[in-house]
């Protein structure tokens, strides 16, 4: 009866791991987060980000032989605005535009292979997309 009930924890436990890892949700340290939001802004050139950004969102993939960080923030279309420009990567780049999106493909940097930037501007919304393999 005891190992029945090992049993039924050890299967409840793993399926738990399983959803958050699937969902990813699983809690990144705040040394990791800010070493990651550091990278992205080193591969992306990118200037600090606001001290107003609020909502961050830290996206971690991939392994030791390749890593990817998406970053996503809100904050005042003007400090948005004001980020951009003092951003060597997107403010060098040629904007495009996608519906509200504007698309900054930046030249990457620190032996990045792709950084962008997505602004939807009158909701002071970014999206930081960088790798490296």
């Amino acid at each position: 009866m005891k190992r029945h009930r090992t049993l039924k924890i050890a299967v409840v436990v793993a399926t738990l791991l399983i959803v958050l890892v699937a969902a990813g949700t699983i809690y990144i340290s705040h040394a990791h987060r800010q070493s990651a939001i550091a990278t992205a802004i080193t591969w992306a050139r990118l200037a600090p980000l606001p001290p107003s950004a609020r909502n961050v969102e830290v996206q971690i993939k991939g392994s030791m032989f390749a890593r990817e960080f998406v970053i996503t923030f809100d904050a005042a279309p003007a400090a948005v605005q004001q980020w951009l420009a003092a951003s060597p990567g997107p403010s060098s780049a040629t904007p495009a535009r996608a519906g509200p999106l504007t698309i900054y493909a930046i030249t990457p940097g620190g032996g990045a292979q792709f950084a962008e930037v997505k602004v939807e501007a009158s909701a002071g919304k970014v999206i930081i997309h960088t790798y490296w393999s």
